[in-house]
Order: structure tokens, then C-alpha cells, then sequence
């Protein structure tokens, strides 16, 4: 999933002319603002078009999820081979002169497996800074007057998400979700009653 997004962005990118976005510093107050550590967001994301804006916050929840997953599959992987380690002496080994597609002889191969040998997460370990950030750029963008009631409630599902991945996400996130928290009174306060429920 992780190449068929790196793939789909890289075609969506060629189709679109100029820049995806461009950054303006933010004019939009948040109570987790403050004078000594300032604006949590000092800078928003501004695009070309509507349609671009909506489909680049959709393909950076889609980022947001399979990195998350992805870093979270490493991790339990991770404690399995922790736990592997303590009865590994205890697996035959099989690996030479077995068939690939046999699956008993696979399953014996868990003596030799480490996490070292799958490909390293690099950049996807990122997923709490950049397109979580990313999609928290751009909620300016949507509660622009002109986008009206379409705006805020395109972007209140992407909110949501972000939210929810950053309360498991390693590190502090409050700051960023006090930030979110008063985005979704924003979004409710031109109207959207659904983020009453947030």
C-alpha cells in the first residue's frame, strides 16, 4: 500500500500544474497558542484549488494510517521475536534443501527471523510530524468564508482522524490536540452540527 500511495502522488503531482500548495503564515487563534512557545501552527497551507486541497488531506490520512500501522506491525514483530528468542533453541532449523511453498518449513524459518531483515521504516516513522501536521495546515484553507459549509466539513473527518492516531502516537500531542479540539469549535461555530459529536 505504502508504493501504490508513493506511486498514485507522484502521477497526482504530475497532473496538477504549479505547486500542490503554498504556505502563508496563519491568521487562524487557538487557545493552545501561547506567547512563549507560539502559534502551534505558525504556518497554513493555501492551494490552487478545492479539489487539490480535499485530495491531498485524503491521501495524508491514507499516509497517516498505513505508516502507523506499518510502525506499529515493526513493534509487535519486535516483541515476537523478543519472545521467539527464549524458545528459538528449541526450533529445528530446516532452511537447506526445503521447498519455498512448504509451509511447515516456513513456519521453522521463524528460528533465523529478525526484524533487522525487513526493510527499514525511514521516513514513515514520521507519520505524527508530517502529514498529521500536513492535514493541520491546511484546516485554515477549509474554514475560509468562501468555502461556506462545504470547507469545514470536508476537513472535519481528516481532524478526527489525526486526533485519534496522535493519542497513541509516542511523545506529547496535547498542544496539538487542544489545536484540533478548537478547530472542530470553529468548524461547529459556522454551523456543522456533526462536530458537536467530536
Amino acid at each position: 500500500m505504502d508504493s501504490c500511495l508513493a506511486d498514485w502522488f507522484a502521477h497526482f503531482e504530475a497532473t496538477v500544474a504549479g505547486p500542490l500548495y503554498y504556505p502563508e503564515l496563519s491568521r487562524v487563534n487557538s487557545t493552545a497558542d501561547s506567547p512563549e512557545l507560539g502559534k502551534v501552527f505558525p504556518v497554513a497551507f493555501y492551494y490552487p484549488a478545492f479539489i487539490v486541497a480535499q485530495t491531498l488531506v485524503f491521501y495524508w490520512i491514507a499516509l497517516i494510517i498505513v505508516h502507523a500501522h506499518m510502525c506499529l506491525m515493526y513493534k509487535k514483530l519486535a516483541r515476537l521475536v523478543a519472545l521467539l528468542d527464549t524458545v528459538k533453541d528449541d526450533i529445528s532449523c530446516t532452511c537447506s534443501g526445503t521447498d519455498d511453498n512448504d509451509s511447515a518449513a516456513t513456519m521453522t524459518r521463524l528460528r533465523h527471523f529478525a526484524v533487522e531483515l525487513l526493510p527499514p521504516l525511514g521516513h514513515r516513522m514520521e507519520w505524527p510530524l508530517t502529514p498529521a501536521r500536513n492535514i493541520c495546515q491546511s484546516v485554515e484553507y477549509f474554514l475560509q468564508d468562501q468555502m461556506r459549509g462545504v470547507g469545514p466539513v470536508s476537513v472535519l473527518p481528516a481532524l478526527v482522524a489525526v486526533k485519534a492516531y496522535w493519542r497513541f502516537a509516542s511523545g506529547d500531542w496535547s498542544r496539538e490536540i487542544l489545536w484540533i479540539n478548537d478547530m472542530v469549535r470553529k468548524i461547529q461555530g459556522k454551523g456543522n452540527e456533526i462536530a458537536r459529536y467530536v
